[in-house]
């Protein structure tokens, strides 16, 4: 009799076996494996949110990563296949490809693919200021970029600006067939010298996230003042006019002009030279005269020579604006 027992526990032993195997190796198309697993960055390594998965052909739909990179979807068998591809795309990043065989599914039908996935472009963060360290806004941070094959320099068509702390993010795509390649990133605005980093990146800095500051000087002479009525009170909306001219005397070219605000203060930005070209004359203009104009009040004016040496250089200039009767 126990000779008998033993025989059929061998035998059920054998028949549970069999049964395991064939739910790992002989997966039916009637079957269903899970799909699961998790996406990240390859740089940075955090997990990435809403990251679309799903087969090549789209066999069993789709699914979305969710904010801790995880995903799992069904995926369904069907002719036989034994082989599927599974695809992670992502704004901004490459997609991700993954060969699958059936036969990796463990006993309860599950297989895992981990993803890695890499950005489209390079980062450059940082903030603009001047000399004095004061954040620069609306300064517009452009690139350029040359082969290792030639000296030109070609736009790339992506900018942004800086905002009101100064800070910028740009992001920069790789060119179209070039491995490495040479960058000019350029800080650019009204009134001050152009900034460029000149950089050497490759495709392994694809997806890094790269600081890059900038520190900007006014090409011109910084004029500010205020503007009070005889009484000490602020004028607003008062008229600053810059002429200037070539021997002092002659004011031929109005260069700049602006208003007063409510507290009756001013600032303007003035080349230290004027360039004025009248025929085949090119003369240069290093006199001004600012002047100060509002309702019926008699203008006054200032004077001011600047050489190319003043650039960067802050003058104040305050205007207090009489009626004849009041001097």
């Amino acid at each position: 009799m126990k000779k008998i027992i033993s025989i059929v526990v061998i035998f059920l032993a054998v028949i549970l076996v069999w049964q395991g195997c064939k739910k790992k190796e002989d997966l039916s198309e009637k079957d269903n494996i899970i799909i699961y697993g998790n996406v990240i960055d390859r740089v940075t390594g955090d997990a990435l949110y809403n990251v679309l998965i799903q087969e090549k052909n789209k066999i069993g739909g789709s699914v979305a990563t969710g904010t801790d990179g995880n995903y799992e979807f069904t995926l369904p068998l069907n002719d036989n296949r034994r082989k599927f591809y599974l695809l992670a795309n992502k704004d901004k990043y490459s997609t991700s490809e993954y060969e699958l065989d059936i036969s990796q599914a463990d006993n309860n039908r599950r297989i895992k693919v981990d993803f890695q996935l890499n950005k489209e472009f390079i980062t450059y963060t940082g903030i603009v200021s001047d000399s004095k360290n004061q954040p620069i806004s609306d300064v517009q941070i452009s690139a350029k970029y040359t082969s290792s094959e030639d000296n030109v320099y070609y736009n790339i068509g992506t900018a942004t600006i800086t905002g009101a702390n100064g800070i910028y993010q740009l992001e920069l795509p790789q060119p179209a067939d070039k491995e490495q390649w040479n960058l000019a990133i350029i800080a650019s605005k009204d009134g001050y010298l152009n900034k460029t980093h000149i950089l050497n990146q490759n495709t392994g800095d694809m997806g890094k996230t790269i600081p890059l500051n900038f520190i900007m000087e006014t090409y011109g002479i910084t004029i500010s003042g205020r503007v009070t009525d005889f009484y000490g009170h602020p004028i607003s909306n008062a008229s600053i006019l810059d002429w200037v001219d070539y021997d002092g005397y002659s004011e031929w070219e109005l260069v700049s002009t602006t208003q007063t605000n409510s507290n009756g203060e001013y600032q303007l930005v003035v080349p230290s030279t004027y360039i004025i070209k009248e025929g085949n004359v090119t003369r240069n203009c290093r006199y001004h005269t600012f002047k100060c104009k509002y309702a019926d009040y008699p203008t006054q004016s200032q004077k001011l020579y600047t050489a190319d040496s003043d650039n960067g250089k802050s003058y104040t200039f305050n205007f207090t604006l009489k009626y004849e009767w009041e001097f």
